[in-house]
């Protein structure tokens, strides 16, 4: 399991980012403000089985060694990454498409343990507030308003 340490927060790799030469065998509105439909090229290989099941996560992306993104989901990986297959559809699919299209690695990290424990006994889910913390105290370069 690899692991990275980022604004306070231990994140464990969920995956790495590709190009399929075979494309989706659907269309999707895709990559512009055009409202233009293509097949989807981008995959993910996830790095373990029933990663895209996991729920209630924050997680980072990474271009190299750099973080670029940060965002998190409350319902499965899958419900917000994927659509067929491991074939991805997420808003910043254009500037990962860009990244691999120039020989570069990226990766998807999902936080390692996102519950805290209350003094009252209840668990609950801190992913927004770890997503809010590091929009907070840092400046990534995919979090940026209209990119």
């Amino acid at each position: 399991m690899i692991t990275k340490e980022f604004s306070g927060f231990s994140f464990t790799l969920a995956g790495n980012f590709f190009i399929n030469e075979i494309k989706s065998p659907k269309r999707y509105k895709w990559g512009d403000t055009n409202n233009t439909h293509d097949h989807l090229s981008t995959c993910i290989n996830f790095s373990a089985d029933k990663i895209d099941g996991k729920v209630e996560q924050a997680y980072i992306v990474t271009v190299g060694d750099c973080v670029v993104y940060v965002g998190e989901f409350s319902n499965s990986l899958r419900d917000r990454w994927l659509k067929v297959d491991n074939y991805i559809w997420h808003h910043k699919d254009h500037l990962i498409y860009e990244a691999l299209t120039e020989n570069k690695e990226v990766s998807l990290w999902l936080t390692n343990d996102p519950w805290i424990e209350l003094s009252s006994g209840v668990k609950i889910n801190i992913s927004k507030s770890i997503e809010h913390h590091i929009l907070k105290n840092n400046d990534l370069l995919w979090n940026q308003r209209n990119n």
